[in-house]
């Protein structure tokens, strides 16, 4: 779950393919995670030439954001995560939404959210004007079958602490030299721990043809001490891959090696191609726990329009007691 301001900016500029998250296989593990809904994030090249030179973009200056007072429910939301991201005691946001059902969130839902949490001084506690440092690969843009064009890339943690709030902001350059188009997105992820990476997406109704360049830079990111307390990423095991017919399909499991029971949130598959590039992702919901000495398999499958020089699978989870 993320910061309200990048799931409002990510609901505006990013168009979404919405499929299952499971798939049949006939060398598939046989359990399967809970079927629910996913997001596919691909990039279908065109045979259009990439250009041949981009100009220097100007740097770009991050804004600080505002605190809201309501809250849309996101696919693998929790309450817990919801109130620990806007600083207030889960009773009091309960308290503060009696009519729902935490069990059964319902997706698309606005919640009220009933204060955020301030410091010593009274203020409240926003995301910070001068976002943390941390690594931008260039953006991988290219035209879709639509007429658009869409630039992946990914946001790594080099920093030393937890990163949660974080959205980038994406320019796109013409070949003249002016800049053709400007927006901000959320990462595919709640929270980075140190060493840890997240794809992002941003769609720009602009002609290829006159695509020279696009630029990434940081607009918000907060440190989050303390969240190894609370949020964990699972190493997947036994992890196999084999791509057919068009598609790419993973198969793993998760097993419970800690001492409490980790609430599986999602996975997050990512795709590259030979120049590290990110060609494509896909977000799994889970809601699963998974018990100590247990395992919890995962198939996931992602189209792929070609074969992935290589891929990345994260495991989000939140750790109970």
């Amino acid at each position: 779950m993320g910061y309200w301001g990048w799931r409002r900016i990510l609901a505006v500029f990013v168009s979404v393919w919405v499929v299952g998250c499971t798939t049949t296989h006939d060398a598939a593990p046989t359990a399967l995670p809970t079927e629910s809904l996913s997001i596919t994030l691909v990039a279908y090249l065109s045979t259009a030439p990439p250009p041949t030179s981009a100009p220097s973009l100007p740097p770009l200056t991050p804004q600080p954001t505002a605190t809201p007072a309501r809250y849309t429910i996101q696919p693998s939301d929790t309450l817990a995560e919801i109130a620990r991201s806007f600083g207030v005691d889960l009773e009091v946001l309960q308290a503060a939404n009696a009519d729902l059902d935490p069990r059964a969130l319902p997706v698309g839902h606005e919640i009220v959210i009933p204060g955020p949490a301030f410091n010593a001084a009274g203020e409240p506690i926003l995301p910070t004007a001068a976002p943390l440092l941390l690594a931008l690969p260039p953006p991988n843009c290219s035209p879709l079958t639509t007429g658009s064009v869409v630039c992946l890339g990914e946001v790594i943690n080099t920093a030393a602490v937890p990163v949660e709030r974080v959205t980038v902001s994406v320019q796109v350059i013409g070949r003249d030299g002016q800049i053709l188009a400007a927006a901000e997105s959320g990462l595919e992820q709640r929270l980075l721990l140190p060493g840890s990476a997240a794809p992002y997406r941003v769609l720009f109704h602009i002609d290829w043809e006159q695509f020279a360049g696009a630029a990434v830079t940081i607009h918000t990111a907060d440190a989050a001490p303390g969240a190894e307390a609370w949020f964990a990423l699972p190493e997947p095991r036994g992890v196999q891959s084999v791509y057919a017919n068009s598609a790419y399909h993973v198969w793993a499991s998760i097993h419970g090696a800690e001492a409490v029971t980790l609430r599986l949130a999602r996975a997050v598959l990512t795709l590259y191609d030979a120049a590290g590039r990110v060609t494509g992702y896909r977000i799994f919901p889970l809601n699963a726990d998974v018990l100590p000495g247990t395992d919890y398999p995962l198939e996931l499958r992602i189209p792929a329009p070609s074969i992935p020089a290589y891929h990345s699978l994260l495991v989000e989870a939140v750790r109970l007691g």
